[in-house]
C-alpha cells in the first residue's frame, strides 16, 4: 500500500488541530437559532461578543494573520525560518513502532456520528467544508449524503519540528474516538526503500488524534494521516465536496495520491508533488495549504516509519476537533 486507507462510510475521523485553531466557520452549538448559518450570524452583533470568540471567524471577518506554522505552502519545513524550531512536547522515549500512510476521501469522519465521540464528537461539514452540520447528517460517501470532512482538519505545523494532524486507525484496534498519540519519525520508509523524504523527516514529531477507522488500515501500527491529495482510498465523496469526479487523473493514485509517480532526488519529488497540488487545488485554498504542508513540512515522505506513544490530547488539537 503506497497511500492512505479510505474512511468507512459509517465512521470517520475526528478533526485535526494545531498550535492554534485555523480560521474557519465553526458554528456555535446548542443555541436558540439552530438553523442559522455563519453568514446569518455575521449579520448580528454577536461577532463582537466575547462568548462568540472562535465561532464563524471567516464570515465575521475576524481572521487574523495565520497562526504560527498553520500553513504548509508559506513555511520552510526544513529549517527554523519564520515558524521557529521549538518543541515543547520533546521526543518520544521508546514507544511502539508504526508507520504513516495518507488519505483524504472527503467522507464524513466516523467519530462525527452521534455517540461516537462521547459528549463532544468531532464535527462534519457541508460540501463547502466550512460550515458544521448536524451529527446525523448522512455522509457524502453515502448516496445522496452531504456531510464531508471539514477543511480545518488538514494538518498544520506548530514549528519546523512539530505538527498536528488527524488519523484513521485499524477498524479492529478498539481505539477510542479522540485518542491522541505522540509520533516521532525514524528516517526510514515502511515500504518505499531509500525514500529521501522519509530520511529528511527524521527526528520531526507530530501529535495526532484518532478520528476515523479504515477497513484497509492494517494492524501493524499503521496510522492513515488525513491529508489533502493523499489518495482517496476505498470510498469517495470529493465529487460532492470539490466537484472532482472519481477517477479524475488530477487525484493521482487511489492509494498514494499525488506523491505516486514522483521520482528522483528530494527536490525533484517535492516539485513534482507541488505541481500536482497546484493543479488539483488551484481553486481550493485550504486544501492547497494542506497539500503544501505535505511538500514543505512533511518532506513529501512516502509512508515513513515512526515510534509512537499515547498522550493526553493538548488543547491545540482538541479545540479543532469539535
Amino acid at each position: 500500500m503506497s497511500g492512505g486507507a479510505g474512511n468507512q462510510s459509517s465512521g470517520g475521523a475526528q478533526g485535526s488541530g494545531g498550535a492554534q485553531a485555523q480560521c474557519t466557520n465553526v458554528l456555535p452549538q446548542n443555541t436558540d437559532w439552530p438553523e442559522a448559518t455563519c453568514d446569518d450570524w455575521a449579520q448580528t452583533e454577536n461577532c463582537d461578543a466575547e462568548w462568540f470568540i472562535g465561532y464563524c471567524e471567516e464570515s465575521c471577518g475576524n481572521c487574523t494573520a495565520g497562526p504560527v506554522g498553520s500553513g504548509g505552502g508559506s513555511n520552510d519545513g526544513a529549517g527554523g525560518g519564520a515558524i521557529g524550531d521549538d518543541n515543547p512536547w520533546g521526543k518520544v522515549p521508546g514507544g511502539q513502532n508504526g508507520w504513516a500512510s495518507r488519505y483524504w476521501d472527503c467522507c464524513k469522519q466516523s467519530c462525527a456520528w452521534s455517540g461516537k465521540g462521547g459528549n463532544s464528537p468531532t464535527s462534519s461539514c457541508d460540501p463547502s467544508g466550512n460550515n458544521r452540520v448536524g451529527d446525523n447528517t448522512a455522509s457524502a460517501c453515502d448516496g445522496g449524503g452531504s456531510a464531508t470532512t471539514c477543511n480545518s482538519y488538514t494538518p498544520w505545523a506548530y514549528s519546523s519540528q512539530v505538527s498536528f494532524g488527524f488519523v484513521a486507525t485499524h477498524a479492529g484496534s478498539g481505539v477510542t474516538c479522540g485518542t491522541c498519540y505522540h509520533v516521532e519519525f525514524t528516517g526510514s520508509s515502511h515500504n518505499a526503500g531509500a525514500d529521501p523524504g522519509s530520511a529528511a523527516l527524521a527526528g520531526k514529531t507530530m501529535i495526532v488524534m484518532s478520528t476515523n477507522i479504515g477497513g484497509d488500515v492494517s494492524a501493524d501500527g499503521q496510522m492513515d494521516l488525513l491529508l489533502p491529495g493523499g489518495g482517496t482510498g476505498a470510498l469517495y465523496g470529493c465529487n460532492v465536496a470539490w466537484g472532482v469526479q472519481k477517477g479524475d487523473a488530477k487525484l493521482g493514485a487511489t492509494y498514494g495520491g499525488l506523491r505516486s509517480g514522483c521520482q528522483g532526488d528530494l527536490n525533484g519529488i517535492k516539485q513534482c508533488v507541488k505541481n500536482k497540488c497546484d493543479d488539483l487545488f488551484g481553486n481550493l485554498p485550504e486544501m492547497h495549504e494542506g497539500c503544501m504542508w505535505y511538500v514543505d513540512w512533511f518532506e513529501a515522505a512516502d509512508n515513513p516509519n515512526f515510534r509512537y506513544e499515547p498522550i493526553d490530547c493538548p488543547s491545540e488539537i482538541s479545540s479543532v476537533a469539535k
